[in-house]
């Protein structure tokens, strides 16, 4: 067994006690710590800084779900705020408080699985995009820049929508939650299949422009984002519910009372050099019906764009939150799935990050 201590107890003579509660760097007293293990409040590089002055683990608290692993330069533990406090009342009311550092255990789960730090959709914002990180795609940079390389007339856009539309679903992976389409978007990234999607949703800056006025920019505010003028009137619209060439499908309706009905429009492009014959399939629950219209797309040449309508209709949910579907266009070679999501949103919005 070793010392137990805590941050604020090995603060050192210059640090603020709050600083040394985080146990960071420059706050503690080497004396203090060196040989124990040591509390520390939910900061940053805990265990470095633990490890430097010749700590032997560390325990930090916090208020997160923690359901990720983490490595750490020594031994050390995540607890929960309320277990922090019971700890931190034994360290100081223990004249000789100790604990034991035991051997880590390995633990099967689930995966993949979206981690609770990940953002939450719908957008609040807009009220059209499924899960904002599939629009912005921060982490996915790389594989669009692959995906730039090896087809080099495409845009970012279309490699943005080629790993959207190029992604393992959440059903398929068996994300076992009603709201796994708000933390997962179109799936999880199948960056060798978005070198060659076949079909793509194309947006260009005017639809970009276009999704701006929907959004009730205009004017000045309009032109800070677009750095020009823009007459959103004289705009052509896209059509449809959203108004805009999305993969994901969302609909948000007021309440469970409410019976669905809403049309989307949708355009692709063809980005096989190969003629091919799309056909859609559609998976809906009980209460929800999809229909495509047309339900086969044709194309001849690469670079080809075809329309589409989805309509989403069905009687109110009577108490029933969400209803997942997808729809997906097949030829013999690839797959482009999308998924539709109906939801009445929860009393409290979904944080997004």
């Amino acid at each position: 067994m070793y010392p137990l201590t805590s941050g604020a107890n090995a603060v050192n003579q210059t640090a603020d006690v709050v600083a040394a509660r985080m146990c960071d760097p420059g706050a503690l007293d080497e004396k203090k710590v060196k040989g124990k293990i040591v509390l520390c409040e939910e900061g940053m590089d805990q265990d470095s800084t633990i490890k430097d002055l010749g700590g032997v683990g560390t325990l930090i608290s916090t208020s997160e779900t923690i359901d990720t692993g983490f490595t750490f330069l020594i031994p050390a533990t995540y607890v929960s705020d309320g277990d922090a406090v019971n700890i931190e009342t034994y360290i100081n009311t223990t004249k000789r408080s100790r604990a034991t550092i035991y051997k880590s255990k390995e633990f099967k789960v689930a995966a993949p699985f979206v981690a609770s730090f990940s953002s939450r959709g719908p957008d609040t914002v807009s009220g059209a995009i499924l899960k904002i990180l599939t629009s912005l795609i921060p982490i996915s940079l790389a594989t669009a820049r692959l995906s730039l390389k090896t087809h080099c007339s495409t845009s970012f856009e279309e490699a943005q929508h080629k790993l959207e539309v190029n992604a393992h679903s959440a059903t398929k992976v068996k994300i076992k939650d009603e709201y796994a389409e708000l933390a997962s978007g179109t799936g999880q990234i199948a960056p060798v299949k978005a070198v060659d999607p076949g079909l793509v949703y194309d947006m260009s800056e005017l639809d970009y422009v276009r999704f701006l006025c929907k959004q009730g920019y205009k004017g000045t505010s309009l032109r800070l984002v677009t750095d020009e003028y823009a007459n959103c009137s004289s705009i052509p619209k896209f059509g449809g519910h959203d108004d805009l060439n999305y993969p994901s499908i969302y609909l948000s309706v007021e309440d469970s009372e409410t019976p669905i009905s809403a049309l989307f429009h949708r355009r692709v492009t063809s980005v096989s050099p190969a003629k091919s014959v799309y056909k859609a399939t559609v998976k809906a629950p009980k209460g929800l019906q999809v229909s495509v219209i047309p339900d086969t797309l044709v194309f001849d040449n690469v670079k080809e764009k075809r329309a589409f309508k989805v309509a989403l209709k069905g009687p109110p949910m009577n108490g029933t939150t969400v209803l997942s579907a997808t729809l997906e266009w097949s030829d013999s070679k690839h797959s482009v799935r999308s998924p539709i999501l109906v939801l009445v949103p929860p009393p409290v919005p979904f944080i997004i990050f």
